[in-house]
């Protein structure tokens, strides 16, 4: 298993309400396998720590553990990954950063610059086109850093 975690939660519909907590892992031939669910009340941050302890528990994590986790920014679950697993990093589902700057500009014409962007395979390609980004508009590259924060952005600035 590689070091990377995938986590989500969704509402559960019908009879018995509540969501369900899950997490995926990703193996050495990039497949997605489910390593972990949990079905809770509510989604908020006393769940999520709850499920992220369980894991940890699990999976034998420590706090200074180095995974890293995507999610979606749910409900509780940034504040829950500090407090459990304070070293990690933490990333964002650059599909549902893309829907949201959607939303916002109501537009798809950014489509292409964040996908060469984030396809970038050195630090100093990534840099160069995050800077045709910032020219092409400043406003959405000050948006994107300020709600997503990526690695090297700060640099560019």
């Amino acid at each position: 298993m590689r070091d990377f975690l995938g986590l989500d939660g969704v509402f559960m519909k019908g009879p018995f309400p509540g969501q369900i907590l899950r997490v995926v892992g990703v193996d050495s031939n990039n497949g997605i396998y489910p390593l972990a669910y949990a079905i809770v009340e509510t989604e908020n941050t006393n769940s999520w720590k709850w499920f992220l302890e369980c894991l940890g528990d699990d999976l034998d994590m420590h706090a200074n553990s180095i995974f890293t986790f995507i999610s979606v920014r749910q409900k509780g679950l940034i504040p829950a990954i500090a407090y459990i697993f304070p070293c990690v990093e933490h990333r964002y589902c650059l599909r549902h950063i893309y829907e949201n700057m959607r939303e916002v500009w109501r537009t798809t014409e950014y489509k292409e610059h964040l996908w060469n962007c984030v396809k970038a395979t050195t630090i100093p390609d990534f840099e160069t086109l995050m800077r045709e980004f910032r020219s092409y508009d400043v406003e959405t590259y000050e948006w994107l850093i300020k709600y997503f924060p990526i690695i090297g952005l700060e640099a560019i600035s």
